[in-house]
């Protein structure tokens, strides 16, 4: 049901002026063999008279004209300097060619965010024309197209601009250039320009854009503690996809708006903005803006702080200096005045949903910590594996067999603060294990990896274990394994490729942050645990992309590629404040977008190209509730707020209280231990269990079936390993199982006495890949192990099972010993589910009157 509600607060006093000023960033001092390419060494002199462009430019050539620009792009440094430049510095080889010269994987790095500028000359004719915009620095998307020298250059858009990244440094476009435009950047699945300055030094603040992402298709990507001063607009960014998410941006001096947005969807947390123009300005009704945390100051009461079209999402923003605070030209959208030129916006959207025993939509308000961050000018607090190899010292850098393990081991282990890994890549055998004392594992574009047959053998690659110590920060690593959070202590990934699943276990109690990373698939929350994700990109996966069972997750800015479930959650709270939605084609077999069992959400996104029909599904008591696409108008949703549950109360009457039994399959309620099995009894004696079937072959082989234990954040039983949502028997009465990882599960029915009995009810399944069939065998084995099938039968996904239309199953005679067991398999390795507590008519077995 919609409710719309706009909630401001007028202040009638006039608010102190905002004091906009970039926080000086730390200097980042390199050791002398991180494997970066150091200007310097290209013939940069970095004195302010010197023209640096084309050593600049060859810096960059070396940096992109190589095959591992992927997974080990090495970084470009600029050390302390005024780089004065005549001309454009670009992520290009050349200006034809593969891709018209364009490659991922620019990384500028520099030492000081004070000290290292970028300086174009002043009154340069090339940067004069704003009706032709110029960059001073443009990063582009590789492409397969080929140019020949006289075509027309590629622009440099598109979705395969990897990694590219702009850090701790100053442009500077100078005097008298008012076509020109601090960053032209495009950037996908992950990419940064964090503690940047952009700025025009010109008195009107002459200059197009400062950040310009208008070209095909900006982000995901992250633009974190920028201050950008001057230009027509701050920041301009157009196009559907992909999503970007801003943290800690000040505007300063623009003269048309301070940020403008088209189509895309933009997660914000802490805009400030002192200016005489809008602060924000949307151009397209399909855009979406999420903000959280803005302070407006405005120099011109004739304007409104916020102007345009689209859907908005704006939470604690306080406005002063502006005749209007929000003035949004669309259908049904509510215009907000000031009072003595001020407001206060608690909350305001342009729509609102409530579902499950949500009243009126309301944000959770999960509260919000910012990432740790930690840094050492010290040398001596900094280690490499490099220094404990065996043959360290003797003028080689890498182990003999080419196996990192016990050096990489041996530098955390070496009581430093800092474990770096020199540009490159470093394969291990075994599980590293990263002890409290270690605050920052900083790679220079490096990655850990497994041999090719070890990624199922190797479980975790990484693991932070101890009790105690500070955060522990991963930075600009690729990570092509499993990552398991066995720490009291918070673990933050930033800048990282995580090409594995997360999971927490019951002693991972530190939060999580992650910030501008791909990955982890899936993202295992599996007991209490606060996560804070800022831009997170997980992609594909025939399983939930996160899964939450416990825990309280934030999210800035998340988005996903495919057709699976984005969230699933059975337990815990999820406040997702911006996803963008992309699968590739129309969403089939009924998957929702975000299915939610149990606990709270509120949910901000966008959809963009196809649609999932169900945006979103909850579970409640009676059945569950859906949130279709269209009911949401097909593109963005400003807010959801919902709550899920599925308690059901225990009948009187029962032999056992705790079994919680509605005429169908039972299940345990209340406190259970971790070792408790998945075994109870229902009202007529009759036991129940849940096992972990191995693979298909073990199907017949009751000796190699092992006991469900209980998961208690996650409210179900599992395999052994306690890390996986299959094999599972779930509180809502649902068998999960993964059949291309041998994960089977089976429900097994022992009477209490010799009987028939009959199966009936209904249940249905559900499988992660659209209209991937499953197999769902029914067989009894007896006390000698012999086996009789009565069901074995292959169905469609989403399909409903009426039990009672197989005749086996109406009549089933078991003798002392004997055992029904239920097994659901899910082909073509997915993940998939059998819910044998269907809405209308449960599961369930009972026993025939005698004859």
């Amino acid at each position: 049901m919609t409710r719309f509600t706009v909630w401001v607060m007028v202040v009638a006093s006039t608010l102190t002026l905002l004091a906009c000023s970039a926080a000086k960033a730390a200097d980042r001092s390199l050791p002398s063999d991180t494997g970066v390419i150091n200007v310097r060494d290209y013939g940069a002199v970095g004195d302010g008279k010197a023209d640096d462009t084309a050593a600049l430019r060859a810096a960059v050539h070396f940096a992109l004209d190589r095959q591992s620009r992927y997974a080990t792009p090495p970084m470009v440094y600029l050390p302390k300097g005024t780089y004065r430049i005549t001309g454009p510095i670009a992520g290009k080889v050349s200006d034809h060619g593969w891709s018209g010269g364009w490659r991922a994987g620019l990384i500028l790095w520099g030492e000081s965010r004070q000290e290292t500028i970028i300086k174009l000359q002043d009154q340069l004719p090339e940067f004069g024309d704003r009706a032709k915009p110029l960059a001073v620095l443009a990063t582009g998307s590789e492409s397969d197209k080929t140019t020949k020298p006289g075509d027309e250059p590629l622009s440099g858009g598109g979705n395969r601009a990897f990694r590219h990244s702009v850090i701790n440094l100053t442009i500077d476009i100078g005097v008298g250039n008012p076509g020109a435009v601090g960053i032209d950047y495009v950037a996908n699945n992950r990419g940064t320009i964090e503690a940047v300055t952009i700025r025009s030094s010109d008195p009107s603040g002459a200059g197009h854009t400062g950040l310009k992402m208008t070209r095909n298709w900006p982000g995901p990507c992250l633009i974190k503690d920028v201050l950008i001063e001057g230009f027509d607009r701050g920041i301009d960014v157009a196009h559907h996809e992909y999503g970007n998410t801003f943290e800690d941006i000040t505007l300063l001096r623009q003269n048309e708006a301070g940020l403008v947005n088209r189509q895309n969807m933009l997660a914000i947390h802490r805009l400030r903005s002192t200016n005489a123009v809008p602060v924000i300005k949307a151009e397209d009704n399909n855009g979406l803006i999420v903000l959280v945390d803005g302070h407006f100051v405005g120099t011109d009461t004739r304007v409104a702080a916020v102007t345009g079209k689209g859907e908005f999402y704006l939470r604690d923003v306080r406005i002063e200096g502006y005749t209007k605070a929000i003035d949004i030209q669309r259908q049904g959208a509510q215009s907000v005045a000031t009072e003595n030129g001020a407001a206060k916006i608690d909350l305001y959207t342009t729509e609102r949903f409530g579902m499950g025993e949500v009243e009126e939509a309301q944000p959770l308000r999960l509260p919000i910590q910012d990432t740790p961050a930690f840094w050492s000018a010290d040398m001596s607090d900094w280690v490499k594996p490099q220094q404990h190899l065996p043959q360290a010292g003797q003028g080689t850098e890498a182990p003999v067999d080419g196996d990192w393990t016990e050096a990489l081991q041996a530098a955390m282990d070496a009581g430093k603060p800092v474990v770096y890994l020199p540009n490159g890549s470093y394969r291990v055998s075994k599980t590293i294990l990263v002890p409290p004392h270690v605050r920052l594992i900083i790679g220079f574009q490096s990655s850990i990896t497994l041999g090719k047959d070890q990624a199922d053998v190797v479980d975790p690659l990484l693991r932070f274990v101890g009790q105690g110590g500070e955060a522990t920060i991963v930075e600009h690593v690729w990570i092509s394994g499993h990552v398991e959070h066995a720490a009291t202590r918070a673990v933050a990934f930033r800048h990282c490729d995580l090409n594995g699943r997360y999971r927490n276990t019951a002693q991972g109690t530190g939060a999580l942050f992650i910030e501008d990373t791909i990955g982890p698939k899936p993202l295992l929350v599996q007991h209490p645990q606060n996560v804070f994700a800022r831009q997170l990109n997980i992609e594909f996966g025939h399983e939930p992309l996160i899964e939450n069972h416990g825990g309280n997750l934030w999210l800035l800015g998340y988005k996903t590629e495919g057709e699976m479930v984005c969230i699933r959650q059975t337990a815990g709270q999820t406040e997702l404040l911006g996803g963008l939605l992309y699968p590739l084609r129309q969403v089939q077999g009924g998957t929702p977008a975000f299915l939610i069992v149990g606990g709270k959400a509120s949910l901000s996104f966008a959809m963009s190209g196809p649609k999932y029909p169900t945006a979103v599904r909850i579970r409640v008591k009676d059945g569950e509730q859906n949130l279709t696409a269209s009911a949401v108008g097909g593109r963005a949703t400003a807010l959801v707020t919902l709550t899920a549950g599925n308690d059901v109360v225990a009948k009187a009457g029962q032999v056992d209280p705790d079994v919680i039994q509605d005429g169908g399959v039972p299940f345990r309620k209340g406190k259970q231990s971790g070792d408790t099995p998945a075994e109870f009894t229902d009202k007529n004696g009759n036991t129940w269990s849940g096992v972990a079937l191995g693979s298909t072959p073990d199907l017949d082989k009751p000796d190699a079936w092992k006991p469900l234990q209980w998961n208690p954040a996650a409210q179900r039983w599992e395999g052994e390993a306690l890390a996986d949502q299959a094999p599972s028997f779930h509180r809502d009465r649902i068998l999960r199982g993964r059949a291309g990882q041998g994960k089977l599960v089976g429900l097994i029915f022992k009477p209490a006495k010799p009987g028939v009995f009959a199966l009936s009810g209904k249940a249905v399944i559900d499988t992660w890949l659209p209209d991937s069939p499953s197999t769902v065998v029914v067989q009894i084995i007896n006390a000698e192990g012999k086996v009789q099938r009565l069901v074995d039968q292959e169905y469609a996904d989403r399909s409903v099972i009426d039990w009672s239309s197989h005749e086996a199953l109406k009549a089933i005679r078991l003798q002392q010993g004997d055992r029904l067991l239920i097994t659901f398999s899910p082909l073509k390795g997915q993940t998939g589910s059998l819910s044998l507590s269907s809405q209308d008519k449960p599961t369930a077995i009972d026993p025939l009157p005698s004859p």
